[in-house]
């Protein structure tokens, strides 16, 4: 009898597992259950309303680093595993909604969040993940086992997964109009609520931050100071030897937790997309 796997939050990562677990499934090879317990919907901080965005920014990565991505299971039958993930991909996706050729005739765009956020849900539907809704405000254990509580109900698992980046909606200042949490930015940019000031702060060196210095070029501000905790604005490291680091988990375990951590740091956390880089440079208002 396969146990359960709870998973808080059912974003990406939620919908990789589930779609994993489906095919070895299929194989014939036992797997836990894949619950996810999520209080906004499937891919929510993808979507207008999310808190992360509005829904028209676009994603920072190629989309071929999907659900399935890198497509290099280690476990046996791998190469099958492989062949059957790939009707979980992007390029499926945009198959079996007809966008591929339009697609690949624009030049193979970097997807909007809503596009990619219609994408994981599209995989979720395809698979079947279970979506407890809800949201988490307690964590127990009962007997060896995880209990996850929500306000109208628990959920019994023997593995637990804590996937989600953090709190939008936090806001230093919060009784300072002036002050806008990162929610409370997308849900006027979604609103189509321009800000208009003579100065504008962003305080961050990440993509989030970077997202909403695209997003100020289209609001009526003189000047936009971006305020980082490192030293500059660091480009995403996007070659060769940087994205082998995630595609090869060998590769990954070999390395010491500080050695880890200095890699996220420099290709992930902390870091913009060379695309919003770009657009940065054009713009003599950020400084």
């Amino acid at each position: 009898m396969s146990d359960t796997l709870a998973i808080v939050g059912a974003g990406a990562k939620a919908v990789a597992v589930a779609a994993k677990a489906a095919v070895l499934r299929e194989l014939g090879v036992e797997v836990p259950d894949v619950v996810a317990v999520e209080r906004s919907g499937v891919a929510a901080n993808w979507r207008a309303g999310g808190g992360w965005t509005d829904g028209r920014q676009r994603l920072g990565t190629s989309p071929e680093k999907d659900i399935g991505f890198p497509y290099r299971s280690a476990l046996v039958p791998g190469t099958e595993v492989d062949e059957r993930m790939m009707r979980f991909s992007w390029q499926s996706y945009l198959i079996a909604t007809d966008q591929f050729v339009s697609w690949v005739d624009r030049g193979r765009p970097a997807p909007t969040h809503e596009t990619w956020a219609g994408y994981l849900r599209w995989v979720a539907a395809v698979v079947g993940l279970k979506v407890v809704d809800g949201e988490v405000v307690r964590i127990s254990v009962d007997d060896a086992r995880w209990v996850l509580h929500t306000r109208g109900s628990s959920l019994s698992a023997g593995t637990l997964m804590v996937t989600g980046p953090g709190q939008p909606d936090r806001s230093m200042l919060s009784g300072d109009p002036r002050v806008l949490s990162i929610a409370q930015f997308w849900q006027r940019a979604g609103q189509h609520e321009r800000i208009v000031a003579d100065n504008v702060a962003v305080i961050g060196g990440g993509e989030t931050a970077a997202s909403i210095l695209n997003e100020l070029f289209h609001h009526r501000v003189s000047a936009i100071t971006a305020i980082s905790p490192q030293a500059t604005l660091f480009t995403r490291g996007e070659g060769f030897f940087e994205n082998s680091l995630f595609s090869d988990p060998a590769g990954w375990r070999s390395l010491s937790q500080a050695e880890r951590r200095d890699c996220i740091a420099r290709t992930d956390r902390g870091v913009f997309s060379a695309r919003v880089q770009e657009s940065l440079l054009a713009d003599e208002r950020i400084t």
